[in-house]
């Protein structure tokens, strides 16, 4: 299933030879077999979509849009500083969520596991 790097497609074999350091748009979908992402310090939007591998989510500090479902196996989210758009859907593993000082919107939904806001 292809990942997009700010509007090119990749294949998930190839994630591990990209520089992503200045990618600023990534965006993930259908990865059974990817369990982390690389740095992403750049990244003003990161969307993550069907991935049931994935356990966590590097730190994204430039991330003002993230966007994570269907990833049973993550557990928590980075800190995520500078997001006003957080939706998480469909992440049972998830636990926790981080403190989310910049957001003006926050959907969460059927993540069972959710116990903590912050």
């Amino acid at each position: 299933m292809p990942i997009y790097v700010d509007g090119k497609q990749y294949e998930p074999n190839e994630l591990a030879a990209l520089d992503l350091s200045a990618a600023t748009d990534v965006r993930v979908y259908g990865c059974p077999g990817l369990t982390a992402l690389p740095e992403l310090p750049a990244a003003t939007n990161v969307w993550v979509d069907n991935c049931p591998g994935l356990t966590a989510l590097p730190e994204l500090p430039a991330a003002t849009d993230v966007r994570v479902y269907d990833c049973p196996g993550l557990t928590a989210l980075p800190e995520l500083p500078a997001a006003t758009i957080v939706r998480v859907v469909n992440c049972p593993g998830l636990t926790a969520l981080t403190e989310l000082p910049a957001a003006t919107a926050v959907w969460v939904d059927n993540c069972p596991g959710l116990t903590a806001k912050y």
